[in-house]
């Protein structure tokens, strides 16, 4: 049984509303429809700083889980972005897609050798070391390409899921699309989400449904529809299945979550219920990296949330409260003001899993006007010795 742990507000914007997530063993990173990715801590949500830049929506944020401080990002203007997380600071991807229009998911490998890309109806596979080109540019597709996933522990295996209803696992090792391709599930739906369980690669689709194959005989393991007309799918954790409430007569019990394991046949009223956490549609769930058994969810409500087997006593539900790393100036006086600065005028930190980078003045950035913030949090104690003013509510 999970229990609501934390609970943090996302934005004080009116209507915004939180649409994806990536978790690391340290960070919680949260894109949201004002097109900016927020960072909280993961063991209480404190807000740690914002990444700001992209022109669209935010489609798709990953970690790079052999190095958590490099975060993939990917627009709807068809920017690529990776960021490193401890200091804010971005490397947008200097790529020739096909279709960046319809650019919609993007992956690294596990081994942090690899980014995928589904590039219109491609799947674009690039040697994250030499990105001047792709090392592999399959066409397994008739339609727009969803959702890219690399396996969580095999790196040369890459599954993609598009709009003409097809899943296909792909072996990146080989040279060209038939060989690359070990088994095409026919899903029968628009895939929308992919994810891994064992030996077996789950997804959801646009109807509300969920296809379950199996990597080893390529064989359907189970699909199930719609349990009723009051749920809706939001995603796989580990073995098991989260479903949403919500529907005529149900809109009291919006919010609230059902968890049932892969292909259980039994009535969504015998399902155990997780409430408490959010008040409108969830849009995510994604589990810890090395603890499954915490999970983290965000809603419309523009709330996220942290979810743990233990009981205990949660935070008071008022915003400022959950986002207290903001140094709201009327509740810190040492609070610090936190100045935005240009991607273009901070020069570009390395890490071990990023790509060699190009000099600081032949680095490719964002056009227009990008910023990114710094968390005043991270700042505070090099900076509150020499610097105390008084700042505004950073939403």
């Amino acid at each position: 049984m999970l229990h609501l742990q934390h609970r943090a507000k996302a934005s004080y914007e009116d209507g915004s509303y939180l649409l994806d997530c990536a978790v690391s063993r340290t960070v919680v990173a949260a894109s949201n429809s004002l097109k900016t990715v927020k960072l909280y801590n993961v063991d209480d949500l404190t807000f740690l700083g914002e990444l700001k830049g992209h022109k669209d929506p935010i489609f798709d944020v990953r970690f790079n889980s052999s190095d958590y401080n490099c975060l993939l990002t990917c627009g709807g203007e068809g920017a690529v972005v990776l960021w490193d997380v401890r200091t804010s600071k971005p490397w947008v991807l200097n790529l020739e897609l096909g279709s960046p229009d319809l650019l919609r998911s993007g992956d690294i490998s596990c081994d942090g050798s690899l980014l995928a890309l589904g590039d219109g109806r491609d799947t674009c596979v690039y040697d994250i070391r030499k990105l001047d080109e792709p090392t592999l540019r399959l066409e397994c597709h008739s339609d727009e390409i969803n959702r890219v996933r690399f396996h969580p522990e095999t790196p040369h295996c890459l599954t993609t899921g598009s709009e003409d209803g097809l899943m296909i696992v792909l072996n990146t090792q080989a040279g060209n699309d038939d060989d690359a391709q070990e088994w095409i599930f026919n899903v029968n739906e628009a895939v929308a989400g992919i994810s891994y369980s064992g030996d077996k690669v789950v997804a959801t689709t646009t109807c509300e449904t969920v296809y379950v194959g199996s990597l080893s005989t390529g064989d359907r393991v189970v699909e199930h529809g719609r349990p009723s007309m009051w749920t809706y799918v939001i995603g796989p954790v580990g073995d098991q299945m989260l479903w949403g409430v919500n529907g005529e007569g149900y809109e009291k019990r919006c919010g609230e979550m059902l968890v049932a394991p892969l292909g259980c046949d039994t009535k969504p009223e015998e399902w155990q219920s997780i409430k408490g956490g959010h008040t409108e549609i969830v849009r995510f769930a994604a589990p810890h990296p090395t603890n499954p058994s915490i999970l983290f969810t965000g809603a419309e409500d523009g709330f996220i949330a942290s979810w743990g087997a233990d009981v205990r006593k949660t935070a008071k539900t008022d915003s400022r409260i959950h986002a207290s790393a903001t140094l709201d100036a009327e509740h810190d006086a040492d609070a610090v003001e936190c100045e935005p600065f240009t991607v273009c005028d901070v020069p570009i930190s390395v890490t071990a899993a990023l790509p060699d980078l190009p000099p600081e003045d032949d680095a490719p950035h964002f056009t227009g006007d990008c910023v990114v913030t710094v968390s005043p949090l991270t700042q505070h104690k090099a900076r509150k010795a020499a610097v105390k003013k008084r700042v505004s509510k950073p939403y």
